[in-house]
């Protein structure tokens, strides 16, 4: 079980960079790789590049000035080593369907995907395109400890489909992937027709994403800011320093984690965790239905949900859907929400004056079990300064189902303002437990108001 305390003031600690990578310094060549400059018009390159080890091939292909096609590097079915692709002061746009800007395609024994893109303007304009595309397909045996290392800087993207885009899985007839996935992204901005970033993996090793600087925008129904799925059983960690993330479309989440478990080799299943840390980050989903920030863990899985949030806003400016949702189905594990100097908003106000939103909590945290398959962990929900407020539901809905076992807690302090609009029956904050455990619900130096019929400041239940 956790304490509220589980959480280190500040900032995250610079990226660690696992000891099997090779990066370099700006203009140094990596492993056998040279790098790229900026496109040369009329060039055109099918070149064969060693890569990483002796004997493991790359072949690159870059664009004409006539078919503005993206920049792919592939290893091949039977190839091994590392792919490799450094970019620096790009401005380039592909046109055609299907053409990615960086693509990268790993279909070899072993080895890792490393991209490196700095100072550049990235648009696609062709149907379904990336910016950035990683698929890898290798073995598990011998790869890596990252499997997939993204690091982009200083760049502007446009795109069509996803921005960044990546895909850790084994090809068909091999043992499972393994690897992390590594992303980090500063000081950028993508604006996308697809999920801004998305990310897959099935490997046993955690997906590890930070972003710092970076200005997100989405359109269109189902097109997330982030997205980042784990079915191999390993962790996930976001850390979101600054920036923005805005998404539009229905169903279209600003953030949405979810993790399955894996085989354990004695017939039962193991995950590791979700981590969500937010530092001054504004996030904000405006399309109906659409959730503010997402976690969710499926049956399969093992872990603890924890989401802590300093400064910075959590919106969800519509209804049907909570600015945050924490939903465990976790066999053993803990659901924590921490948010210190938040402002979370559900609902919003049209140019006349007039609200809009229905059915919206501002913090949805919930442990659930089924009778065939009971769970049991904590929930918990602190509010430390800052401000909530809901539209047409409970400000802080903290509960579990009837097949759960384990505590649920709320705590309200540091001058925390909750309030709940609309007509029904808004509680400010609502421990709902049909299972077994205790409901413990705390005010200190907060506020709670609330309006509608029977709309209670606090209820448990």
């Amino acid at each position: 079980m956790f304490a509220f305390a589980s959480f280190a003031s500040g900032t995250r600690a610079p990226r660690r960079r696992s000891p099997t990578s090779n990066r370099g310094g700006r203009g140094e060549v990596r492993g056998a790789i040279p790098r790229f400059g900026a496109l040369v018009p009329g060039l055109a390159l099918a070149l064969a590049l060693l890569a990483g080890e002796a004997g493991a091939q790359a072949t690159c292909e870059r664009p004409t000035s006539t078919v503005a096609r993206g920049i792919k590097c592939e290893v091949a079915l039977d190839g091994t080593g590392d792919l490799v692709m450094s970019e620096s002061g790009l401005d380039h746009t592909t046109t055609i369907a299907f053409a990615h800007a960086i693509n990268a395609v790993y279909l070899g024994l072993s080895g890792r995907i490393d991209i490196d893109v700095s100072d550049s303007v990235i648009t696609t304009t062709g149907a379904t395109t990336r910016a950035f595309s990683a698929v890898h397909r290798g073995s598990g045996s011998g790869t890596p400890v990252v499997a997939v290392d993204i690091d982009v800087s200083n760049v502007v993207a446009a795109s069509t489909g996803e921005g960044v885009f990546v895909h850790l899985a084994p090809q068909p007839g091999r043992e499972s992937s393994s690897g992390e996935v590594v992303i980090s992204v500063r000081d950028s901005s993508i604006t996308s027709g697809g999920t801004a970033l998305y990310v897959q993996s099935e490997a046993r090793e955690k997906i590890d994403i930070d972003l710092t600087g970076v200005g997100i925008e989405t359109t269109g129904p189902l097109v997330h800011g982030l997205y980042a799925s784990q079915t191999g059983g390993g962790d996930i960690e976001i850390d979101i320093q600054g920036g923005s993330i805005k998404t539009a479309g229905r169903l279209a989440y600003g953030l949405h984690v979810q993790q399955a478990g894996a085989p354990d080799g004695e017939g039962g299943t193991e995950s590791g965790d979700i981590l969500i840390n937010l530092r001054d980050a504004d996030i904000e989903a405006a399309g109906s239905a659409a959730r503010g920030v997402q976690a969710f863990q499926s049956t399969t899985a093992t872990g603890d949900i924890r989401i802590d949030a300093r400064g910075g806003s959590i919106k969800h400016t519509n209804g049907g859907a909570p600015a945050l949702y924490a939903y465990s189905r976790s066999a053993v594990g803990d659901v924590e929400v921490v948010l210190e100097d938040v402002e979370v908003v559900t609902g919003g106000v049209t140019d006349e004056g007039e609200t809009t939103g229905f059915n919206a909590p501002g913090v949805n945290v919930y442990k659930r079990g089924t009778t065939s398959a009971p769970v049991e962990g904590d929930v918990a929900v602190v509010l430390n300064g800052g401000s909530l407020h809901a539209m047409d539901f409970y400000g802080v809905y903290a509960r579990h189902n009837v097949s759960s076992s384990g505590n649920i807690s709320v705590a309200l302090r540091g001058g925390a303002a909750l309030s709940t609009g609309g007509t029904a029956a808004n509680h400010g904050v609502l421990g709902y437990h049909q299972g077994s455990g205790d409901i413990a619900v705390s005010l200190d130096d907060a506020s709670v108001s609330t309006t509608g019929r029977s709309a209670y400041g606090v209820w448990g239940y």
